[in-house]
């Protein structure tokens, strides 16, 4: 058997069972364990998979929740005070609830949809979790910025609906 290629992982014993490393962006490696060699070579083929597909990079435990912290803390002095109080507000109390204990790497379109059908069914205003998507949004490009996901989930959802207004006008008595 040759050798792997770059990026292809390898694959040793380790105390009573087998191990495999992948080597990630950044000499950060993933380590994956198994009873078997073929139990390891089956899921370092998902894992290499999974690299390749953008679904890990980054750091894995790093959670939602604990980004948009950090993410939070980053922004405050590029934004004005009232815009800062108003994305830590739309964090801590709509998307925090949901998303906070989702590994960042794993947070899919799906979990955006759920949240934001969640907080329409909680009875925020479609103007809200517009808003919502919105800071999401901006946070999780800055996430692509910092190599902690290869692509951002809300690019691939539309934005709840905002209903418009109708324009009231005044009648010739109140003119």
């Amino acid at each position: 058997m040759g050798r792997r290629g770059s990026g292809e992982g390898t694959i040793g014993q380790w105390r009573g069972g087998w191990r495999a490393a992948l080597r990630l962006k950044g000499d950060r490696r993933v380590w994956l364990y198994g009873k078997t060699r073929r139990e390891v070579a089956d899921k370092l083929v998902v894992a290499v998979r999974a690299v390749a597909d953008g679904r890990l990079v980054g750091s894995p435990r790093q959670t939602v929740g604990v980004f948009l912290e950090r993410w939070l803390e980053s922004t405050r002095p590029t934004v004005r005070q009232s815009t800062w109080i108003r994305y830590a507000q739309l964090v801590r109390v709509h998307m925090l609830p949901s998303l906070s204990k989702i590994q960042l790497g794993s947070l899919s379109s799906q979990h955006l949809e759920e949240l934001y059908a969640e907080r329409i069914a909680a009875g925020a205003a479609p103007r809200t979790v517009h808003h919502v998507h919105a800071v999401l949004r901006r946070a999780l490009n800055v996430a692509t910025r910092w190599g902690l996901i290869v692509r951002n989930p809300t690019a691939d959802i539309d934005p709840p609906r905002v209903p418009g207004r109708e324009m009231r006008t005044l009648s010739e008595e109140q003119f």
